[in-house]
Formats: C-alpha cells, structure tokens, sequence
C-alpha cells in the first residue's frame, strides 16, 4: 500500500497523514479487514497480526477449511475453475448450472448467502455477468467454524444453484433475471441462519 499526499509536508501539518482526505490508497482492495481511508494502521495491523505466535496455526486452519469447502463442492459435482485449492479462496464455475455469476450471486443472497460474482478464464459472460462467484473462508473461520461446517455451506450453495433457473428479461434472454424454486430461498436461509447461531459472532454476548 502506497499513500501519496497531494501537497508537501509543511509547519501546519499539511501533507501529513491527519489529513486522510488529502492521501490516496494505492492498491488497498479488497477484504473485510480493509479500512478505505487511505492509511497505514490496516496494513500494519495485519503485519502485527502475522508476527504474532497463533499466524502460523490461523492460517494452516483457513487452508484446511477451505479445502473442505472445496471438497464439498467437487463431491456435490461442481465445477471449481482450478479444481480445488491452495489457498483462502474457492472460485466456482456457475455455468454447469445454466447460471451466469450475477444471476449465481443475486439468488445466493436472496437465500441468505453472501458471495461476489468473478470472471473466469476465457469468461464468456464478461467481467460484468460473469461465469463464477468467489467464496473466501477467513471470516467463517474466525467465527469457529469447521470443516463439517463448511462441508454445510457448500450443500446449500449447491442446493440454492439447483433449484435456480435463468429467466427471460423483457426483450428475450437474460443474463441476469432467474427464478428461483418455491422455498428454496426461505429453506436456504433458514439453514444458514442455524449455522451462524451455532458459531456467533460474539459468543457469550447477547445481540
């Protein structure tokens, strides 16, 4: 991460990093630890974080999740475009559902589940529709979940993509209207909603 001051360091402060609306980020994307403000605290705070003695344990523990995550997907028949993974992220190839990303993404959240549409390789829906979505772990993870748990998740992302059908826009084929299958949503969220209160967010804490 880079910041750039738009005017030089000065006796009234101006240039320093106070002035947050004054620096731009460069290469600061992404991530639901990300603060967009332009500063140095959340790269550093994870530089601090990856020092401590628990890194080591934390991210060998994302890994094996997302593998399992993985692996319930290519048990299920799912496409995964690099047929598994190395690493915090899945990238499942929704066209062997009959589904673009958008039309993937848009009936995953009606049902309950937060994912973001991604181009894959040789996309032939573009980088706006898409052809996949992208799931990371880490969250999930911190939250307590485990490889059963995730196994979990992806039944019923598999479920949701099932039971979804492209549907026609206005002036014919679309890329981003679907139709989902009667209670498909209401049964997805239902069961998304017992698995985070399995894992809360603040244990102990009532909300």
């Amino acid at each position: 991460m880079t910041a750039i001051s738009t005017k030089a360091p000065g006796a009234n402060g101006e240039g320093r990093l106070g002035h947050v609306d004054e620096y731009l980020a460069v290469g600061q994307r992404g991530g639901a630890s990300d603060v967009h403000l332009g500063v140095n605290v959340p790269p550093l705070w994870r530089l601090h974080g990856t020092l401590q003695p628990i890194w080591p344990d934390a991210a060998k523990l994302t890994s094996d999740e997302t593998a399992a995550l993985a692996e319930g997907f290519l048990r299920r028949g799912a496409r995964l475009v690099t047929g598994g993974t190395d690493n915090h992220i899945v990238l499942l190839d929704v066209t062997s559902f009959g589904l673009t990303g958008r039309q993937a993404e848009s009936a995953l959240l009606d049902s309950g589940v937060v994912t973001n549409r991604n181009s894959i390789p040789a996309d032939p829906n573009g980088a706006w529709y898409t052809s996949g979505i992208r799931l990371g772990t880490p969250a999930l993870t911190t939250r307590g979940f485990g490889a059963d748990d995730f196994d979990r998740v992806a039944e019923l992302i598999v479920d949701v993509l099932s039971n979804t059908q492209a549907a026609d826009g206005p002036t014919g084929s679309s890329k981003a209207k679907y139709k989902l299958a009667d209670g498909t949503a209401q049964r997805v969220h239902a069961a998304a909603a017992e698995l985070l209160d399995a894992n809360p967010l603040y244990p102990g804490l009532s909300l």
